[in-house]
């Protein structure tokens, strides 16, 4: 999570003609983080389960938000296919020639809130970090991105696919906000931590009626932003441009 980020910092003090160098910091950045999911792979103990690696940070004591990652089983293998993705993502990216910098600058912000969002055990900076995710690529695919075209004719523009995009994700987001903030105070523990929040809801479960008005809301709301049937039409231009 953290070289992705200091990647593009380091980018950013970077001059602009300097396209050899800002490749080499994107490789080592997006490097760092796939020997470090290989490493949390390879050291993952099933046996044990749950959530391992863990750290927390805590930041607003009052609001019970605080930076906590981990990984699960599941998670791992996710973070692993993320690093390897970016990895390679960097690499294939060498073909870019135009605005350089920013676009690695853009694509570094975009690997940091993947990998937040699976590494994220607080709600708080779970919903952050998608945003964080959503963001770079309204540039990335309006600047560096390409025309959806058969035989020949544009289809759908990349305006198109990420002014799309951009409004489907923003939709979805603002609807998981409000499901996730109606939990947050149903919850009654005024934390956002989610291993504090299931360890609460085991002994004193959410009233059922509450239930039925805040699952939709999260259903709806990441089944957007996942791209989830039947929430999934923005995806295949938006990605594909």
């Amino acid at each position: 999570l953290l070289a992705p980020t200091v990647g593009a910092l380091a980018l950013c003090a970077i001059r602009q003609e300097r396209h050899a160098l800002v490749r080499r910091v994107a490789v080592a950045a997006t490097g760092v983080s796939l020997l470090a999911a290989l490493k949390v792979v390879w050291a993952y103990q099933p046996s044990a389960g749950g959530y391992q690696f863990e750290a927390a940070i805590p930041w607003i004591r009052s609001l019970g938000i605080g930076l906590h990652v981990g990984v699960d089983g599941l998670n791992a293998l996710l973070v692993l296919l993320h690093a390897i993705c970016a990895f390679t993502g960097v690499l294939i990216s060498y073909a870019i020639k135009e605005r350089v910098k920013e676009y690695y600058i853009f694509y570094l912000l975009l690997i940091t809130g993947v990998f937040g969002v699976f590494l994220s055990l607080d709600l708080f900076f779970f919903y952050f970090f998608y945003e964080m995710a959503v963001i770079p690529m309204y540039p990335l695919i309006g600047i560096w991105g390409s025309d959806s075209k058969e035989a020949g004719v544009v289809r759908f523009s990349k305006e198109y696919a990420t002014m799309k995009l951009t409004i489907y994700l923003t939709a979805g987001a603002v609807v998981a906000l409000i499901g996730l903030l109606w939990l947050y105070h149903s919850a009654g523990t005024k934390t956002f931590d989610l291993v504090a929040l299931e360890q609460h809801f085991r002994t004193a479960p959410l009233d059922a009626r509450l239930q039925w008005w805040i699952f939709p809301l999260l259903a709806i709301g990441f089944g957007v932003i996942a791209p989830m049937w039947p929430l999934h039409s923005w995806s295949p231009i938006g990605h594909a441009a």
